[in-house]
């Protein structure tokens, strides 16, 4: 019985490593590392990055892995561009194509529109700017549609630092508690990571086993030991042979998550120490201060230097 469970083990460990391998090749071929030398679109891109998740939450839908791809289509694209290309409509299309073959359901180029420009022009203070006068319609997606897929080479399948986590995490046997763990922890991480430009020069397969380091961490010191080895294997694999490469994304990624979380955390109101007596006036609330707009509603995309771009 024991002897049934090592080897049905094994048999699947070998199956799930012969998968990474498949993905490895995909990606060393097909999917490799881009940038983008246009200060314009790197400007703009982490706004983008907080639009498709905005999208991806109206729409409800159902694969985070949709959100990735279509990062990956958008990088791509825009990093092989040399004529004019408007931004907002190539976000959108890229979006577009990734829900067509990641979701259950496809949205119709209209209603994604829609969202879009929902989700774009809710600041009311931007209504009278003239970028409000360029509309994106249907159309205008149905016929980028053609430009994205021939700038991508029809190569729409990239394994993203996700897929990489979960087909990793496969090839250890055992710590199911651990792993799923490790599976939320780096979803987190890497949905802060993908918002920095400095991650399109890194590989998926790199950003994943540097997560995957920092989920160790949740392990008992017993634990680690065997895992560390596997992610060490596995470092050589993703990295070339460089394991100094996956140390350094690591210490990136988890620099970056420690930024989002001070962003996120409120900042207390100083102490003020009297060094006279009280009055009535040093306890008056003071104004509120003014809300700062997240990033997406200070960028307008359509008929903007930062919609229309010419790149290098």
């Amino acid at each position: 019985m024991n002897s049934s469970t090592a080897t049905y083990t094994k048999s699947q460990c070998s199956e799930c490593l012969g998968s990474l391998q498949a993905m490895l090749s995909r990606e060393e071929k097909s999917y490799g590392c881009c940038s983008v030398s246009d200060t314009d679109y790197a400007d703009v891109r982490r706004s983008l990055v907080d639009v498709y998740d905005e999208v991806f939450d109206l729409c409800q839908l159902q694969n985070r892995d949709t959100v990735s791809v279509a990062i990956s289509y958008l990088d791509r694209f825009m990093s092989v561009q040399k004529r004019f290309v408007n931004v907002q409509v190539a976000a959108m299309t890229c979006f577009y194509l990734a829900v067509k073959l990641y979701e259950p359901t496809v949205i119709p180029p209209s209603m994604l529109v829609e969202v879009f420009s929902r989700t774009l022009d809710c600041d009311e203070e931007q209504e009278d700017d003239a970028s409000t006068d360029t509309v994106v319609t249907a159309e205008a997606i149905e016929t980028m549609e053609m430009k994205v897929l021939s700038g991508l080479k029809w190569n729409l399948n990239p394994p993203t630092a996700m897929m990489f986590v979960r087909q990793l995490l496969c090839c250890l046997p055992g710590l199911s508690q651990w792993k799923q763990a490790a599976i939320d922890l780096a979803q987190a991480h890497l949905r802060v990571a993908v918002r920095s430009n400095d991650t399109m020069g890194v590989r998926a397969s790199t950003q994943a086993v540097a997560v995957l380091f920092l989920a160790v961490e949740k392990l008992s010191p017993a634990q680690r030991a065997p895992v560390y080895k596997f992610l060490l294997q596995a470092a050589r694999m993703t990295s070339g042979g460089h394991q100094r490469q996956v140390l350094t994304v690591q210490g990136m990624i988890k620099m970056l998550a420690a930024e989002a979380i001070q962003e996120s955390t409120p900042v207390l109101p100083e102490v003020v120490v009297l060094k006279r007596p009280a009055t009535c006036d040093d306890f008056a609330t003071p104004p509120p201060a003014k809300k700062q707009r997240k990033m997406v509603r200070e960028v307008s995309f359509t008929s903007s230097p930062r919609s229309t771009l010419l790149l290098a």
